[in-house]
């Protein structure tokens, strides 16, 4: 998770309740590491490190020494999912919130299309190698 607010962000204890941030790592300005270290709901991520990837504690072995970040577009159409701005060859999956896998494809220069079963207003996640989001099919 990334967060570019220099000020930690006031929020309820419970914000990441179903989010399981005990395994995540937060990405936030370089000068504000330690604060969000000692505030809740924000110290209960795994590893806090600086935006730049300098990790808050002793425990480097799963940080990130850089960020790497791209524009990606996800966009859909009935079944069909878009998805532009990603690396070429970059392995693409598709679930529904039930775990089912629903489509695998790979991209070709930067765009990855695939059709899946998922109806209108499902909810779907979207794996792009090792990086997921949810979206609502439209």
């Amino acid at each position: 998770m990334f967060c570019w607010a220099e000020n930690v962000p006031n929020t309820k204890t419970n914000a990441f309740e179903e989010c399981y941030i005990e395994y995540d790592t937060l990405h936030v300005p370089a000068a504000s590491v330690a604060a969000y270290g000692e505030k809740e709901p924000w110290k209960y991520f795994k590893n806090i490190v600086s935006l730049t990837g300098e990790p808050r504690t002793e425990d480097t072995e799963n940080s990130i020494a850089e960020v790497r970040a791209l524009p990606v577009l996800i966009k859909t159409n009935g079944s069909q999912l878009t998805i532009e701005g990603i690396d070429d060859g970059e392995q693409v999956n598709v679930f529904g919130v039930d775990g089912v896998q629903q489509g695998q494809t790979f991209s070709q220069n930067g765009v990855a299309t695939l059709n899946t079963s998922l109806p209108t207003g499902s909810v779907t996640i979207v794996k792009i190698g090792q990086n997921s989001v949810k979206v609502v099919v439209k």
